[in-house]
């Protein structure tokens, strides 16, 4: 049986940040069984695609998952929940 899919949109007229909801976003789809731990997720440019923002963003977000020690990235190999969540 599949994970229940997690799909939420960003609040541009927010006045909380982007990249901030874009992370809680991310994190919810982690821990929901979304994308499992050693899963890549979806690349820069889809996820940019995905919620209307910039690839600038994104990274940002990325950044934060990755701090938060939710995701992994290799260098031109893209990024991928880790293993072992906190």
């Amino acid at each position: 049986m599949w994970p229940p899919m997690v799909i939420c949109v960003v609040d541009l007229r927010s006045n909380e940040p982007l990249w901030p909801q874009i992370v809680e976003i991310m994190t919810k789809r982690i821990r929901s069984g979304q994308y499992e731990p050693g899963e890549r997720i979806p690349s820069v440019l889809e996820l940019s695609a995905e919620f209307h923002v910039t690839p600038v963003t994104v990274r940002k977000a990325i950044g934060g998952l990755r701090d938060a020690g939710l995701i992994v990235t290799h260098i031109g190999m893209g990024s991928y929940v880790a293993n072992k969540l906190p």
